[in-house]
């Protein structure tokens, strides 16, 4: 079982000295902080309507 494993390794195409790029280059950062600014402006626009409709109903 052991020898067969290996068998199939050694027969497998090497990656080389080039690895697969894996998509993340210097714009992801900025993205991640975009995303981040969106999702606080969501979450406090739902804190103040909330804040809204219940003084409203108060």
């Amino acid at each position: 079982m052991v020898t067969q494993a290996k068998a199939k390794a050694a027969k497998r195409p090497s990656a080389g000295p080039n690895l697969a790029t894996t998509g993340a280059d210097d714009n992801t950062t900025a993205i991640a902080a975009g995303g981040a600014v969106v999702l606080a402006a969501g979450v406090g626009t739902l804190v103040v309507l909330r804040r809204r409709t219940a003084d409203a109903d108060a």
